[in-house]
C-alpha cells in the first residue's frame, strides 16, 4: 500500500487521525491553537510537525500553507470546532467558531490535497453563515467554493453506532477527491451493531473514586479494582465523582437515563429536577 502525507487542521490531541496511519496516511503536519494540546498531540504523535498558533492568523496560515506543499500532503482532515453550532450548545448563529471553516477552505485552495475530509456535528448541515453580507448554509458553502476542484461526496450524515462503535453518535463528514485523480471515494460498509459491554466488558471493573470521603466505604475494594485496572493500561484508571452522580446511576438499569428514575433522579439541593440533557445521565 502506497503511504501519503498528511496534514490536520484544528487538531486538538490528534484522536481523528489515531488509526489514519493504518490505512497509509501519515499525518506529517498539525495545527492546534491551544498550547497544552498542541504539547500533547507533539507527545503522542513525535513524528509530526506541531505548528501551534491561530489559523485566522495569516502568518500562522500561510507557514501551515507552506509547510504542507513542502511536504507533499496529498490528505487534508479538518475537524473545526462545533460548540457554536451543537444542539447541545447555544447554537449562536453569531459564534466565531462558526466562520472558521472560512480559513479551512482557503487552507485547501491553496495546498491542493488530493483527499479532503471535513468532520462536523450533523447541526452544520442547517448552520447559516455570512459570506460577502448574505447567509449562506455551511454545506453550500463549502460545494459552492470546491465543487470546481472536487468531487464531493453526496452522502455525509454517519452515526458511530453503525460503524463498529459502541455509541450512537451522529456526524457530518464531508469527503472529496481532487477531480484530477482517478480515484472514487466510496461509501463505507456498515457493521453489525455492538454494545458496550461487548466492546469493553472484558476489561476490570473498576469502583469511582468518590470525592466526599463518608461514602468511600461504599466501594471496599476500591484499591484493590484499581491495581487491577492499571495493570492493563495507565488509562483504566477510576474516575472521580460526587455521591451524588454514584448513586443516581447506581439506580439506573443499563440502556436507561437517571431521569427515568423515580426516586434517584438528578436533583437539586430543593429536590427539583436538574435541567440538563436526559444523555447526560445515562448508562
Amino acid at each position: 500500500m502506497k503511504k501519503i502525507n498528511g496534514v490536520s487542521l484544528f487538531a486538538n490531541v490528534g484522536l481523528a487521525e489515531t488509526f489514519l496511519s493504518d490505512l497509509g496516511i501519515d499525518i506529517v503536519l498539525a495545527n492546534e491553537l491551544i498550547k497544552e494540546r498542541a504539547d500533547f498531540y507533539k507527545h503522542l504523535y513525535p513524528d509530526t510537525e506541531v505548528i501551534c498558533g491561530d489559523i485566522t492568523d495569516d502568518l500562522v496560515r500561510n507557514e501551515i500553507v507552506d509547510k504542507a506543499i513542502q511536504k507533499n500532503c496529498e490528505f487534508l482532515i479538518a475537524t473545526p470546532p462545533c460548540q457554536g453550532m451543537s444542539k447541545h450548545g447555544k447554537q449562536d448563529p453569531n459564534d466565531e467558531r462558526n466562520f472558521l471553516i472560512y480559513y479551512a477552505i482557503d487552507a485547501i485552495k491553496r495546498i491542493k490535497p488530493k483527499f479532503v475530509l471535513l468532520e462536523n456535528v450533523p447541526k452544520q448541515l442547517t448552520t447559516k453563515i455570512s459570506v460577502n453580507g448574505k447567509k449562506i448554509l455551511i454545506p453550500t458553502y463549502i460545494k459552492r467554493e470546491l465543487c470546481a476542484e472536487y468531487e464531493i461526496s453526496k452522502e455525509t450524515l454517519f452515526n458511530a453506532a453503525e460503524y463498529g462503535v459502541p455509541q450512537s453518535r451522529e456526524r457530518c463528514i464531508m469527503r472529496m477527491v481532487r477531480k484530477d485523480v482517478p480515484i472514487s471515494w466510496g461509501e463505507p460498509e456498515k457493521q453489525k451493531t455492538i454494545t458496550l459491554q461487548q466492546a469493553i466488558g472484558h476489561l476490570p471493573s473498576l469502583d469511582p473514586f468518590v470525592r466526599e470521603e463518608s461514602y468511600r466505604k461504599v466501594f471496599p475494594d476500591f484499591e484493590k479494582k484499581k491495581r487491577q485496572g492499571l495493570q492493563v493500561s495507565k488509562w483504566h484508571t477510576p474516575p472521580t465523582h460526587s455521591w451524588n452522580h454514584v448513586c443516581w446511576m447506581m439506580h439506573t438499569p443499563s440502556g436507561k437515563t437517571a431521569f427515568e428514575n423515580d426516586k434517584h433522579y438528578p436533583q437539586n439541593k430543593d429536590g427539583s429536577v436538574i435541567k440538563g440533557r436526559i444523555s447526560t445521565y445515562k448508562r
